[in-house]
């Protein structure tokens, strides 16, 4: 079954509903509004779920208002998932000089989540080797949590995007859970300048000290998408936690980088990742030549102590080779999971299938962390 012909908006609407379970998506608004679209125009696209996120954003302002805080807390996650889902094309329309704006309609409305969530969660300033970060701290409902979970996501993954690629079950299990944006991503990009060009070294470091000072338990390092690459690099400098996740294995970021330079909407987001937005403007080629130094290689991993679980799908298009060479690199210490297509979870980080991925991360997590 396709909802739309052009593959690129298949599986964005895919990407879309599967926040359905954790609150960022509603199936009718979607289907509606997916319904509006003509297949392929990405400018129909982009004003159809951005009105509907801006819609939604006006509604939770008004409940929250009135007190109805639960209610603006769900409107603001759903109105963060869909002004970034139709944001996401900006760069194949006449409105990519739109990017900046829209994202800071997207981060409005998360914030507003964040400051509603139903547990303690809290924005701080992340103390780090290239500055203050821009992170995201959220905590159990139960007094006591469990371990505390860092995540990582892809360059061009919303922060919105976490409630379903691990943040919400890990609360539900009583972790803690710390997200942060580094170079490349995010505000630390579009709003503090700080592009691609500028080293992680030491970043996930800093993220997993302020853990240890502010919290108690095991400590879970979860890479997700390009958000794997920074995670494994860390690892194979030195960096110590008590478990591993990555989704996939990437110790090769640049390579993938640079095979999707063509393509308009992923060259336009590489060139701003390395600072297009911040005053440096550069070519999707030229970024694609600066991002072949983002590698480092597989065999480093060989002496990782911390149990570590890759996963890997079977119909992904990105890292496609690159989960099984760490499985095998790592061994003993390695847990190689793949999900399989005729199950619905087959797609690039399990898109469609957040449930089937989630209890997989977590069941694995709590077995190794309580030994």
């Amino acid at each position: 079954m396709r909802f739309f012909e052009d593959s690129g908006m298949d599986f964005g609407l895919r990407c879309l509903l599967s926040g359905v379970r954790d609150g960022t998506a509603e199936v009718g608004e979607v289907l509606v509004t997916a319904d509006l679209i003509h297949d392929g125009d990405a400018e129909s696209w982009l004003s159809e779920f951005c009105a509907l996120g801006k819609r939604l954003a006006g509604a939770a302002a008004e409940a929250e208002a009135d007190g109805r805080n639960r209610t603006a807390w769900g409107l603001s996650l759903r109105s963060a998932n869909y002004l970034f889902g139709g944001a996401w094309w900006a760069p194949a329309t006449d409105r990519r000089d739109d990017v900046v704006r829209l994202w800071k309609d997207h981060r409005e409305s998360w914030n507003r989540a964040v400051a509603l969530w139903p547990s303690p969660a809290h924005k701080f300033a992340l103390n780090s080797p290239v500055g203050s970060l821009p992170a995201y701290w959220f905590n159990p409902a139960s007094a006591a949590s469990v371990g505390a979970v860092v995540m990582i996501q892809g360059l061009d993954t919303p922060l919105s995007d976490a409630p379903m690629t691990g943040l919400s079950e890990a609360l539900r299990r009583g972790y803690s859970v710390l997200l942060l944006e580094g170079p490349g991503q995010g505000e630390a990009l579009l709003i503090d300048g700080l592009g691609l060009d500028q080293p992680w070294t030491g970043i996930v470091e800093s993220a997993v000290d302020w853990v240890r000072e502010n919290s108690s338990g095991p400590v879970v390092v979860m890479g997700i998408n390009h958000g794997s690459y920074f995670v494994l690099h860390s690892v194979a400098s030195g960096l110590e936690v008590d478990a591993i996740v990555v989704d996939p294995a990437v110790f090769d970021l640049g390579g993938d980088l640079a095979a999707g330079a063509d393509d308009p909407i992923m060259g336009a987001k590489l060139a701003m990742a390395y600072g297009a937005l911040s005053g440096t403007q550069i070519s999707a080629a030229q970024a694609a030549d600066k991002a072949a130094d983002l590698q480092f290689p597989v065999s480093s991993l060989a002496d990782v102590s911390a149990p570590m679980l890759v996963l890997a799908a079977e119909d992904a298009e990105s890292f496609t080779s690159q989960s099984a060479a760490v499985a095998e690199v790592a061994g003993d210490n390695v847990t190689l999971h793949e999900f399989e297509s005729n199950r619905g979870a087959g797609l690039d980080c399990e898109i469609a299938a957040p449930q089937i991925r989630n209890a997989v991360v977590y069941d694995w997590s709590e077995q190794v962390v309580s030994r």
